[in-house]
């Protein structure tokens, strides 16, 4: 997920002299931003043997759409009242993807 992290990130990149050092934020950044994501992934698809572990996949899911929808809500020139609603609509979606797993996962028996 780093590198895919990586390449998305290329959109806001130039690499020109003069914003070398902003390019580099701004891929450490997604770098950074999609590993977590990835890692929170993981999470999502392992077993559960609790309902707290089944509760937190909901988190677990906000987090994940959130990384990757930044990339879709964070653009220049775009006025803060879109941003917003974007960002609303995205984590709606993660949310109801969450609980939709929530319901439908069956908690692992351990008798």
């Amino acid at each position: 997920m780093a590198v895919v992290g990586l390449l998305i990130a290329q959109k806001q990149t130039y690499w020109l002299p003069g914003t070398y050092l902003l390019d580099i934020e701004t891929c450490t950044v997604a770098i950074v931003g999609c590993a977590v994501a990835g890692f929170t992934l993981g999470c999502i698809v392992e077993s559960t043997a609790t309902e707290r572990q089944r509760r937190l996949k909901i988190l677990y899911w906000l987090v994940v759409i959130a990384i990757l929808g930044s990339f879709l809500v964070f653009a220049k020139g775009v006025p803060a009242s879109t941003m917003a609603t974007r960002l609303a609509w995205i984590l709606a979606v993660g949310l109801a993807v969450g609980v939709l797993q929530y319901f439908l996962e069956r908690p692992k028996s351990t008798i």
